[in-house]
């Protein structure tokens, strides 16, 4: 075991199934030194081999584990295992005094501990005491955990016992916390039962979370009353919630069954999830039968997650085969989403074939979708190819939502080619991007990004070069960034920024600022403001002797 523990290629079940086999036949006196070196494993395996060493300790000794779980103070994940298999073995001794031993405990705070070890393992047997003994102490009852764990196991033996015992807590929070886990209890074992006697007795008291609890264990069994008893809960989150949880027996259905269960039920939503889930899990062994069964769905929301989580798990296997599928299905906006998908790892994976396919499509919408799909898969890792996809594009708007982060890409790598692609932006496009473009380019090379935005013609997208040049210059020469903000053709654009310059120049040479602003064409209200500002600062001066 401790070589096992040890060993430097710990990984998998394998040697976790094999570690938790030996601690079996492990002594006390190992116990402990094999728990020291579990740091090395990850928190799940280290919480597994745990758990199987205080069984072994209880087991040979619980007297002996509880004392050592009650000195632990270091490391509370093993103290709780410990004290929990520890009173596990004692409550199964003697009742009675197990609970001695909490109240026997020297502070208020190792009682709340030990009860938090001993009430539930007690519950597991005889509910009905750990919850009077529970209800005798209302430090007890604030703890929610504690609380929550003795209800759930009561409402497993003795339902309608431990619904009277929950409504009787002194406090409201206690109450809430027993009456919801004790429902879950109860709905664990008989959910047909509960069911019927929340029906019966309205649905206000329950707490929603326990409607899904029933629908989950009650689909394992009959997925088909649960959805129809969910369908009778009030309309909304709580009813559509209550049908979701219905999804953990949709699984094991049939596929014929299947498709009739999503087709009984009211929620657009649940269907949606209800065949994005079962067609996940038919496409994990059988590709076809998975289409198949999609294919014959009715057409709408349903189908088409159905489809694609097809074709997403075919796309790994096979993605020129479901890239080549879903162009058949590419007729309405879902259907591109599904194309897109596929062709995305086809191009990851082959891009000389993917774009010879491509080229095959009929121009319009699919065509334009593949190459924009192209586009963003390639652009970080091969930019100028990526620029080649996007000439094919023919649609401006989707050329537009793809543009900018191409060009953002090419910056990166090719300002070069970054400024002559900028150029081929649909015109509404280029402020935005351009902006981008120079404020990243400035950062690295600010002498080159301001001679490109030189040769811009005037215009909006011009404007919003040089504001994205000025804010990156400014800390470097103010001077530049005012007379780089003068050049704004929007007048209120240069009025804002030329002011905003001309006052940090001011603060780091106000001689040359003035004189610039004195020699310089403003319009006049903007001649005024400076003005003004001039006059401030000269006023603001400490005097010179």
């Amino acid at each position: 075991m401790e070589a096992l523990i040890s060993s430097p290629s710990i990984d998998g079940r394998f040697n976790l199934l094999e570690a938790v086999q030996l601690s079996s036949d492990l002594r006390i006196e190992e116990i402990n030194i094999i728990r020291k070196r579990l740091g090395r494993l990850s928190h799940t395996s280290q919480g597994v081999i745990m758990e199987a060493l205080a069984q072994r300790w209880a087991a040979l000794d619980p007297v002996g584990a509880f004392q050592n779980a009650r000195r632990e103070t270091a490391d509370g994940r093993w103290r709780d295992r410990l004290g929990a298999a520890a009173s596990t073995a004692l409550v199964a001794r003697d009742p009675e005094a197990a609970l001695d031993l909490i109240s026997g405990a020297p502070s208020r705070a190792l009682q709340q501990t030990i009860g938090a070890w001993i009430l539930p393992a007690l519950a597991k047997t005889n509910p009905a005491r750990a919850a009077a003994y529970l209800a005798t102490d209302k430090a007890f009852s604030r703890s929610r955990e504690t609380v929550g764990m003795v209800a759930q196991h009561y409402g497993r033996i003795f339902p309608q016992d431990a619904i009277a015992w929950a409504n009787g807590l002194p406090t409201m929070d206690a109450k809430s916390i027993a009456l919801k886990m004790a429902w879950f209890g109860w709905a664990e074992t008989n959910p047909q039962e509960v069911a019927a006697t929340i029906t019966r007795d309205g649905f206000r008291s329950v707490d929603p979370d326990v409607f899904q609890g029933i629908t989950a264990t009650w689909s394992k069994t009959d997925p088909f009353a649960a959805l129809a008893w969910a369908e009778t809960l009030p309309a909304g989150r709580t009813r559509d919630n209550a049908q979701m949880a219905v999804l953990a027996g949709v699984s094991e259905l049939p596929p014929d069954e299947a498709q009739r269960l999503i087709a009984s039920a009211s929620s657009e939503n649940v269907r949606k999830e209800f065949a994005e889930q079962f067609a996940k899990r038919l496409a994990q062994t059988d590709v076809n039968q998975a289409l198949s069964w999609a294919e014959a769905l009715p057409s709408g929301l349903a189908r088409s997650e159905a489809l694609n989580s097809v074709v997403q798990h075919w796309s790994v296997e096979d993605p020129a085969a479901a890239a080549r599928y879903a162009s058949t299905h590419a007729n309405s906006k879902e259907g591109l989403n599904i194309f897109a998908h596929a062709y995305s790892q086809w191009v990851q994976s082959d891009p000389e074939a993917a774009f010879a396919y491509g080229q095959t499509l009929p121009r319009g919408k699919q065509r334009d979708a593949a190459a924009a799909t192209a586009v963003n898969a390639m652009r970080d890792e091969d930019p100028q190819k990526a620029v080649a996809w996007y000439r094919n594009i023919e649609d401006a708007t989707a050329a537009k939502s793809i543009a900018e982060g191409l060009l953002g890409s090419l910056v990166k790598t090719d300002p070069a080619t970054a400024m002559q692609f900028a150029s081929e932006i649909p015109a509404d496009a280029q402020p935005k991007a351009y902006q981008n473009l120079v404020r990243n380019w400035a950062f690295s090379e600010p002498e080159k990004a301001g001679q490109w935005v030189n040769t811009l013609p005037h215009g909006e997208a011009r404007d919003s070069a040089v504001v994205a040049y000025v804010s990156v210059i400014d800390g470097m020469d103010a001077g530049s960034a005012a007379k780089w903000a003068n050049t704004i053709t929007d007048p209120k654009k240069r009025a804002s920024h030329t002011a905003q310059m001309v006052h940090r120049w001011m603060q780091n040479d106000r001689a040359a600022a003035a004189a610039w602003v004195q020699t310089s064409d403003f319009p006049p209200d903007v001649r005024q403001d400076l003005d003004r500002f001039l006059r401030q600062s000269q006023e603001t001066r400490p005097d010179r002797d």
